[in-house]
Protein backbone atom coordinates (compact mmCIF):
# COMPACT_ATOMS: atom_id res chain seq x y z
CA UNK A 1 0.00 0.00 0.00
CA UNK A 2 2.79 2.34 0.86
CA UNK A 3 4.57 1.46 -2.53
CA UNK A 4 1.21 2.59 -4.58
CA UNK A 5 0.84 6.16 -2.36
CA UNK A 6 4.45 6.64 -3.70
CA UNK A 7 3.95 5.70 -6.96
CA UNK A 8 1.19 8.09 -6.72
CA UNK A 9 3.31 10.78 -5.28
CA UNK A 10 5.74 10.47 -8.14
CA UNK A 11 3.26 10.92 -10.68
CA UNK A 12 2.02 13.52 -9.30
CA UNK A 13 5.15 15.39 -9.12
CA UNK A 14 5.69 14.22 -12.62
CA UNK A 15 2.94 16.27 -13.89
CA UNK A 16 3.68 19.57 -12.18
CA UNK A 17 6.92 19.32 -13.35
CA UNK A 18 5.72 19.46 -16.94
CA UNK A 19 2.89 22.15 -16.12
CA UNK A 20 5.90 23.71 -14.97
CA UNK A 21 7.81 23.35 -18.04
CA UNK A 22 4.98 24.37 -20.26
CA UNK A 23 3.94 27.51 -18.78
CA UNK A 24 8.39 28.36 -19.00
CA UNK A 25 7.98 28.02 -22.82
CA UNK A 26 5.33 29.84 -23.21
CA UNK A 27 6.21 32.97 -21.28
CA UNK A 28 9.60 32.34 -23.27
CA UNK A 29 8.09 32.64 -26.40
CA UNK A 30 5.47 35.28 -26.11
CA UNK A 31 8.85 37.49 -25.25
CA UNK A 32 10.40 36.30 -28.04
CA UNK A 33 7.99 36.66 -30.37
CA UNK A 34 5.02 38.99 -30.32
CA UNK A 35 3.15 37.20 -32.84
CA UNK A 36 3.09 34.08 -30.50
CA UNK A 37 -0.15 34.97 -29.10
CA UNK A 38 -1.89 35.74 -32.53
CA UNK A 39 -5.36 33.90 -33.47
CA UNK A 40 -4.15 32.35 -36.71
CA UNK A 41 -0.52 31.08 -34.33
CA UNK A 42 -2.65 29.63 -31.33
CA UNK A 43 -5.06 27.73 -34.22
CA UNK A 44 -2.24 26.46 -36.16
CA UNK A 45 -0.39 25.63 -32.80
CA UNK A 46 -3.69 23.83 -31.22
CA UNK A 47 -4.60 22.16 -35.06
CA UNK A 48 -1.21 20.86 -35.27
CA UNK A 49 -0.92 19.58 -31.49
CA UNK A 50 -4.82 17.70 -31.91
CA UNK A 51 -3.72 15.24 -34.23
CA UNK A 52 -0.53 14.63 -32.95
CA UNK A 53 -2.29 14.45 -29.43
CA UNK A 54 -4.95 11.78 -30.42
CA UNK A 55 -1.92 9.14 -31.86
CA UNK A 56 0.12 9.98 -29.00
CA UNK A 57 -3.09 8.86 -26.64
CA UNK A 58 -3.51 5.25 -28.52
CA UNK A 59 0.35 5.27 -28.35
CA UNK A 60 0.53 5.19 -24.87
CA UNK A 61 -1.86 2.64 -24.62
CA UNK A 62 0.44 0.55 -26.78
CA UNK A 63 3.92 1.51 -25.15
CA UNK A 64 2.20 0.68 -21.49
CA UNK A 65 1.13 -2.77 -22.95
CA UNK A 66 4.55 -3.91 -24.01
CA UNK A 67 4.26 -3.02 -27.40
CA UNK A 68 5.40 0.25 -29.85
CA UNK A 69 4.42 0.73 -33.23
CA UNK A 70 7.13 2.92 -35.57
CA UNK A 71 5.23 2.75 -39.00
CA UNK A 72 2.83 5.77 -37.52
CA UNK A 73 4.19 8.19 -39.89
CA UNK A 74 4.04 5.92 -42.74
CA UNK A 75 0.33 5.09 -42.11
CA UNK A 76 -0.22 9.03 -41.88
CA UNK A 77 1.33 9.59 -45.24
CA UNK A 78 -0.69 6.40 -46.89
CA UNK A 79 -4.13 7.21 -45.57
CA UNK A 80 -3.58 11.12 -46.95
CA UNK A 81 -2.53 9.75 -50.24
CA UNK A 82 -5.29 7.32 -50.64
CA UNK A 83 -8.15 10.00 -49.63
CA UNK A 84 -6.97 12.22 -51.80
CA UNK A 85 -6.75 9.34 -54.69
CA UNK A 86 -10.23 8.52 -54.11
CA UNK A 87 -11.88 11.55 -53.78
CA UNK A 88 -10.09 13.02 -57.31
CA UNK A 89 -11.48 9.77 -58.81
CA UNK A 90 -15.23 10.64 -57.76
CA UNK A 91 -15.76 8.83 -54.70
CA UNK A 92 -17.93 10.36 -52.08
CA UNK A 93 -16.33 12.02 -49.21
CA UNK A 94 -17.57 10.17 -46.45
CA UNK A 95 -16.53 6.94 -48.32
CA UNK A 96 -13.71 8.23 -48.69
CA UNK A 97 -13.14 9.04 -44.78
CA UNK A 98 -14.71 5.82 -44.46
CA UNK A 99 -11.30 4.01 -46.35
CA UNK A 100 -8.92 6.30 -44.32
CA UNK A 101 -10.20 4.54 -41.08
CA UNK A 102 -10.08 1.16 -43.11
CA UNK A 103 -6.25 1.49 -43.95
CA UNK A 104 -5.42 2.39 -40.29
CA UNK A 105 -7.43 -0.89 -38.85
CA UNK A 106 -5.91 -3.00 -41.44
CA UNK A 107 -2.69 -1.74 -40.64
CA UNK A 108 -2.98 -1.78 -36.76
CA UNK A 109 -4.39 -5.63 -37.68
CA UNK A 110 -1.47 -6.83 -39.87
CA UNK A 111 1.21 -5.88 -37.38
CA UNK A 112 -0.66 -7.19 -34.69
CA UNK A 113 -0.73 -10.48 -36.50
CA UNK A 114 2.55 -10.47 -36.86
CA UNK A 115 3.34 -8.89 -33.59
CA UNK A 116 0.90 -10.92 -31.25
CA UNK A 117 0.12 -14.11 -34.09
CA UNK A 118 3.66 -15.10 -34.65
CA UNK A 119 5.67 -13.77 -31.96
CA UNK A 120 7.74 -11.32 -34.17
CA UNK A 121 9.53 -8.05 -32.16
CA UNK A 122 7.29 -5.45 -32.86
CA UNK A 123 10.53 -2.80 -32.99
CA UNK A 124 11.36 -4.96 -36.29
CA UNK A 125 7.84 -5.40 -37.45
CA UNK A 126 6.64 -1.88 -37.61
CA UNK A 127 10.38 -0.72 -39.12
CA UNK A 128 8.99 -2.76 -41.97
CA UNK A 129 5.55 -2.11 -42.47
CA UNK A 130 7.01 1.73 -42.31
CA UNK A 131 9.16 1.14 -45.60
CA UNK A 132 6.26 -0.70 -47.16
CA UNK A 133 3.34 1.85 -46.16
CA UNK A 134 5.97 4.18 -47.64
CA UNK A 135 6.93 2.47 -50.96
CA UNK A 136 3.42 2.20 -51.08
CA UNK A 137 2.22 5.83 -51.05
CA UNK A 138 5.07 6.81 -53.54
CA UNK A 139 4.05 4.57 -56.07
CA UNK A 140 0.27 5.24 -56.09
CA UNK A 141 1.09 8.53 -56.50
CA UNK A 142 3.87 8.88 -58.58
CA UNK A 143 5.79 10.76 -55.35
CA UNK A 144 3.66 14.04 -56.82
CA UNK A 145 0.66 15.52 -54.13
CA UNK A 146 -2.88 15.37 -55.03
CA UNK A 147 -4.66 18.82 -54.33
CA UNK A 148 -8.51 18.67 -53.23
CA UNK A 149 -9.56 21.72 -54.58
CA UNK A 150 -13.15 21.43 -52.61
CA UNK A 151 -13.37 22.20 -49.12
CA UNK A 152 -14.93 18.66 -48.74
CA UNK A 153 -12.44 17.83 -45.69
CA UNK A 154 -11.83 21.31 -44.32
CA UNK A 155 -14.61 20.04 -41.57
CA UNK A 156 -12.00 17.70 -39.55
CA UNK A 157 -8.75 19.67 -39.62
CA UNK A 158 -10.32 23.79 -39.70
CA UNK A 159 -14.06 23.37 -39.30
CA UNK A 160 -15.72 24.21 -35.72
CA UNK A 161 -17.94 22.76 -33.13
CA UNK A 162 -19.40 25.25 -30.69
CA UNK A 163 -16.69 27.39 -32.09
CA UNK A 164 -14.12 24.86 -30.65
CA UNK A 165 -12.11 23.74 -33.33
CA UNK A 166 -12.79 20.01 -34.68
CA UNK A 167 -9.71 18.38 -34.29
CA UNK A 168 -9.48 20.03 -30.58
CA UNK A 169 -12.77 18.03 -29.81
CA UNK A 170 -11.83 14.84 -31.07
CA UNK A 171 -8.48 15.12 -29.43
CA UNK A 172 -10.42 15.96 -25.66
CA UNK A 173 -12.28 12.91 -26.61
CA UNK A 174 -9.83 10.33 -27.00
CA UNK A 175 -7.71 11.94 -24.16
CA UNK A 176 -10.90 11.44 -21.58
CA UNK A 177 -11.71 8.18 -23.25
CA UNK A 178 -8.25 6.59 -23.28
CA UNK A 179 -7.93 8.43 -19.73
CA UNK A 180 -10.94 6.62 -18.21
CA UNK A 181 -9.54 3.04 -19.61
CA UNK A 182 -6.29 3.41 -18.84
CA UNK A 183 -6.82 4.14 -15.10
CA UNK A 184 -10.39 3.08 -14.00
CA UNK A 185 -11.62 -0.05 -16.32
CA UNK A 186 -10.54 -4.04 -16.29
CA UNK A 187 -9.04 -3.55 -19.70
CA UNK A 188 -6.72 -0.36 -18.37
CA UNK A 189 -4.98 -2.72 -15.32
CA UNK A 190 -4.99 -5.83 -18.17
CA UNK A 191 -2.87 -3.24 -20.60
CA UNK A 192 -0.41 -2.41 -17.25
CA UNK A 193 0.05 -6.20 -15.90
CA UNK A 194 0.41 -7.02 -19.92
CA UNK A 195 2.91 -4.64 -20.37
CA UNK A 196 5.09 -5.16 -17.07
CA UNK A 197 4.78 -8.86 -17.55
CA UNK A 198 3.03 -11.11 -19.88
CA UNK A 199 3.27 -14.47 -17.97
CA UNK A 200 1.97 -12.82 -14.85
CA UNK A 201 -0.43 -11.38 -16.90
CA UNK A 202 -1.33 -15.12 -18.89
CA UNK A 203 -1.14 -16.60 -15.14
CA UNK A 204 -3.77 -14.10 -13.87
CA UNK A 205 -6.24 -15.55 -16.33
CA UNK A 206 -5.85 -12.14 -18.61
CA UNK A 207 -5.94 -12.95 -22.57
CA UNK A 208 -2.83 -10.65 -22.85
CA UNK A 209 -2.70 -11.42 -27.06
CA UNK A 210 -6.21 -9.67 -27.37
CA UNK A 211 -4.81 -6.89 -24.81
CA UNK A 212 -1.92 -6.38 -26.87
CA UNK A 213 -3.88 -7.11 -30.59
CA UNK A 214 -6.57 -4.15 -29.31
CA UNK A 215 -3.85 -1.89 -28.50
CA UNK A 216 -2.34 -2.35 -31.87
CA UNK A 217 -5.00 -1.69 -33.72
CA UNK A 218 -5.95 1.42 -32.27
CA UNK A 219 -2.68 2.60 -32.98
CA UNK A 220 -3.18 2.01 -36.98
CA UNK A 221 -6.70 3.55 -36.10
CA UNK A 222 -5.65 6.50 -34.77
CA UNK A 223 -2.37 7.09 -36.92
CA UNK A 224 -5.37 7.04 -39.82
CA UNK A 225 -7.38 9.50 -38.17
CA UNK A 226 -4.49 11.80 -38.01
CA UNK A 227 -3.96 11.61 -41.52
CA UNK A 228 -7.53 12.41 -42.44
CA UNK A 229 -6.81 15.57 -40.10
CA UNK A 230 -3.39 17.16 -41.37
CA UNK A 231 -4.93 16.00 -45.49
CA UNK A 232 -7.78 18.51 -43.94
CA UNK A 233 -5.57 21.21 -42.36
CA UNK A 234 -3.53 20.91 -46.03
CA UNK A 235 -5.91 20.48 -48.60
CA UNK A 236 -3.30 18.13 -50.05
CA UNK A 237 -2.46 14.59 -50.25
CA UNK A 238 0.64 13.63 -49.93
CA UNK A 239 3.25 11.03 -48.85
CA UNK A 240 5.53 13.26 -47.50
CA UNK A 241 2.68 13.51 -44.41
CA UNK A 242 3.36 12.47 -41.28
CA UNK A 243 7.09 11.90 -42.09
CA UNK A 244 9.29 12.00 -38.77
CA UNK A 245 5.98 11.97 -36.71
CA UNK A 246 6.72 8.50 -34.74
CA UNK A 247 10.35 10.35 -33.56
CA UNK A 248 7.39 13.09 -32.38
CA UNK A 249 4.69 10.82 -30.71
CA UNK A 250 7.14 9.15 -29.14
CA UNK A 251 8.98 11.48 -27.48
CA UNK A 252 5.87 13.28 -26.12
CA UNK A 253 4.59 9.64 -24.81
CA UNK A 254 7.68 9.05 -23.01
CA UNK A 255 8.21 12.78 -21.53
CA UNK A 256 4.59 12.33 -20.74
CA UNK A 257 6.11 9.47 -17.81
CA UNK A 258 5.26 6.24 -20.11
CA UNK A 259 7.29 3.71 -19.64
CA UNK A 260 9.53 2.38 -22.45
CA UNK A 261 9.71 -0.97 -21.73
CA UNK A 262 5.57 -1.08 -20.79
CA UNK A 263 3.70 -1.48 -17.21
CA UNK A 264 3.19 2.14 -16.66
CA UNK A 265 2.03 5.57 -17.80
CA UNK A 266 -0.40 8.14 -18.03
CA UNK A 267 -2.43 10.03 -20.57
CA UNK A 268 -2.33 13.05 -18.98
CA UNK A 269 1.47 13.40 -18.91
CA UNK A 270 0.99 13.08 -23.02
CA UNK A 271 -1.17 15.22 -23.39
CA UNK A 272 1.36 17.94 -21.52
CA UNK A 273 4.10 16.80 -23.17
CA UNK A 274 2.32 16.76 -26.87
CA UNK A 275 1.81 20.79 -25.71
CA UNK A 276 5.34 21.07 -24.64
CA UNK A 277 6.60 20.11 -27.89
CA UNK A 278 3.43 21.59 -30.41
CA UNK A 279 5.05 24.75 -29.03
CA UNK A 280 8.14 24.29 -29.22
CA UNK A 281 8.05 23.83 -32.94
CA UNK A 282 5.89 26.34 -33.44
CA UNK A 283 7.75 28.60 -31.22
CA UNK A 284 11.24 27.49 -33.78
CA UNK A 285 9.06 27.85 -37.02
CA UNK A 286 7.61 31.50 -35.88
CA UNK A 287 11.18 32.50 -34.80
CA UNK A 288 12.33 31.35 -38.27
CA UNK A 289 14.65 28.19 -37.10
CA UNK A 290 15.85 26.11 -40.10
CA UNK A 291 13.65 23.00 -40.50
CA UNK A 292 16.86 21.33 -40.58
CA UNK A 293 17.82 22.86 -37.39
CA UNK A 294 14.72 21.72 -36.15
CA UNK A 295 15.03 18.05 -37.19
CA UNK A 296 18.31 18.43 -35.14
CA UNK A 297 16.35 19.24 -32.06
CA UNK A 298 13.54 16.34 -31.99
CA UNK A 299 16.58 14.44 -32.61
CA UNK A 300 18.26 15.74 -29.42
CA UNK A 301 15.10 15.41 -27.46
CA UNK A 302 14.49 12.55 -28.04
CA UNK A 303 17.97 11.09 -27.21
CA UNK A 304 17.45 13.29 -23.83
CA UNK A 305 14.08 12.30 -23.10
CA UNK A 306 15.34 8.18 -23.36
CA UNK A 307 18.29 8.82 -21.54
CA UNK A 308 16.78 10.96 -19.05
CA UNK A 309 14.35 7.72 -18.32
CA UNK A 310 16.81 5.13 -18.23
CA UNK A 311 18.62 7.07 -15.90
CA UNK A 312 15.82 7.06 -13.90
CA UNK A 313 15.15 3.79 -13.94
CA UNK A 314 18.67 2.70 -13.09
CA UNK A 315 18.10 4.72 -9.93
CA UNK A 316 14.80 3.31 -8.70
CA UNK A 317 16.22 -0.43 -9.31
CA UNK A 318 19.50 0.78 -7.13
CA UNK A 319 17.27 2.01 -4.62
CA UNK A 320 14.69 -0.70 -4.21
Amino acid sequence: MEEKIKKEKFNISNIYILLGILVAIIILFSILSKTFYSLNNLQSLLADASWIAIIASALTLNLVGGEIDLSIGSNIGLTSCVVAIAYANGINIWICILIGILIGLTVGLFNATIIVGLGVNSLIVTIGTMAVLKGIAFTITGNKSILIMEDVLGFLGRGKIGGIPTALVLAIIVYILFEIILKSTKFGREIQITGSNKDVAYLSGIKYKRVKYITLILCGLSASIGGLIITSITAVGMPQHGMGMELVVISAVLLGGTAFTGGKGSVTGTMAAVLIMSIIYNGLTILNVSSFITQIIKGALLVLIVSAYEIRENRSRVTS
